[in-house]
């Protein structure tokens, strides 16, 4: 069985000490960029705060994994 380069490293870092694993998940998780948008954290207390109230009703799964996933439209 032929391996890609992705499975090695894979494989390699599972077998890491706990400590080694944690410095590569930080070392990697340097490397993705920000999102493009900035929410406070007063603006998700207060979403959470109107979602608990129920101020706002929110919307279901359905129509959550519609608007998010668009090559799954159901």
């Amino acid at each position: 069985m032929v391996m890609t380069k992705l499975q090695t490293i894979q494989r390699q870092a599972v077998v890491l000490p706990l400590e080694d694993r944690a410095a590569l998940v930080a070392v990697l998780l340097d490397t993705f960029e920000g999102p493009a948008y900035d929410v406070s954290d007063e603006d998700v207390a207060r979403r959470d705060e109107e979602m608990e109230s129920g101020a706002e009703p929110g919307i279901g799964h359905e129509e959550f994994v519609r608007t998010t996933q668009p090559g799954r439209r159901q």
